[in-house]
């Protein structure tokens, strides 16, 4: 991951999705239509795919901040999706999903080993 993220934090949720996780919150979500998201799919078409995978634009208010987030819904499986949510403080731009994009296995990467070294490893 770059030094100089455009992102300000992102979150693996696994199955679930940040949306339906704020709006059980009560934190009303807006989502947005993009052109980005096309182009993100034409120019990272070796991760992801539109037949089995999504990306979400959308914001939220949060503490009296409007933030904007980008979830990207991930097939690991037949009907199983994985979500990872990148958190902006602007409207992400294609540049900004394409780093996300690129970050994504090293983020992933990084979790699976935290897991792993907190639980002991395999049993």
């Amino acid at each position: 991951m770059p030094d100089q993220s455009p992102y300000i934090g992102y979150e693996l949720t696994g199955p679930r999705s940040v949306m339906l996780l704020l709006e059980g919150r009560g934190v009303e979500c807006t989502v947005f239509e993009d052109g980005a998201v096309d182009k993100l799919f034409s120019t990272r078409a070796e991760v992801l795919s539109p037949e089995r995978d999504s990306v979400v634009l959308g914001k939220f208010a949060r503490e009296g901040k409007e933030l904007f987030f980008a979830e990207f819904a991930l097939q690991i499986h037949d009907g199983i999706m994985s979500h990872i949510s990148f958190l902006f403080d602007h409207m992400p731009l294609i540049e900004d999903l394409q780093a996300c994009t690129d970050d994504m296995e090293g983020i992933v990467l990084k979790t699976l080993k935290k897991v792993h070294d907190e639980g002991g490893g395999l049993s």
